[in-house]
């Protein structure tokens, strides 16, 4: 569990979101990256025998239906693979959370959440620090309040936070349930992304945005029937 969620749920995701967000808008990633439900409902039946009904596979439908609303514009004007680049690299990172909550659900506890949860902080940042090398040879930290006031709020505040209260609620109930947290993140994304960063929102963004949360919200209602 502490390999798992640290390279899946802590690593890789946070490793594809940087490099997804830095080729999209805030707002069309935050809809792709949060699209984990669309994942779980088809993979917990193959994983770990939670089967899916008619209603759930149609909420997943609905919600890959707004996904490609939303690749519509890398459809229509992208080519070649660097284009798709930044859409792989979002559903990519949805996929590996759906992954670790699917193990979450599954695995055989000897740890509590909350006691896995520094080890599982701890090895991630083993991972990231020498990839953040790799990846970004160029790169630095900006000694100012602006870099470090976020980056202090993200490592000691919302990542152990998230890291932990999610973990918990993946190994309390069925997997589809478990991922109904990941709904209000891309409203308030989406508006906080054109309240703040001024973006705009296109036909293309609200339809995909709403069909996604559609397909969710499907999915997870069909899941409590």
């Amino acid at each position: 569990m502490i390999l798992s969620v640290g390279t899946l749920q802590l690593c890789l995701f946070f490793i594809l979101i940087n490099l997804g967000i830095a080729r999209l808008s805030a707002g069309r990633s935050i809809i792709l990256a949060y699209t984990t439900t669309l994942f779980v409902v088809p993979l917990a039946g193959p994983l770990i025998g939670e089967w899916p009904n008619r209603r759930q596979l149609l909420g997943v439908a609905i919600g890959f239906a707004g996904v490609g609303l939303l690749l519509w514009p890398a459809l229509a004007q992208v080519e070649g693979l660097a284009g798709w680049a930044g859409y792989l690299f979002l559903l990519g990172a949805a996929l590996c959370w759906a992954l670790a909550i699917l193990h979450a659900r599954n695995h055989r506890w000897r740890l509590s959440p909350l006691q896995a949860m520094p080890w599982q902080m701890g090895y991630a940042a083993l991972l990231l620090v020498p990839l953040g090398f790799v990846l970004e040879p160029e790169g630095g930290v900006a000694w100012s309040a602006r870099a470090l006031v976020p980056l202090a709020y993200l490592g000691i505040v919302a990542g152990p936070t998230i890291t932990w209260s999610l973990t918990s609620v993946a190994r309390m109930l069925p997997a589809v349930a478990a991922s109904l947290g990941f709904l209000v993140t891309p409203i308030a994304g989406v508006a906080l992304a054109a309240l703040w960063l001024g973006e705009p929102v296109g036909a293309d963004l609200a339809a995909g945005g709403l069909l996604v949360l559609a397909g969710a919200g499907v999915a997870i209602v069909a899941g409590r029937r």
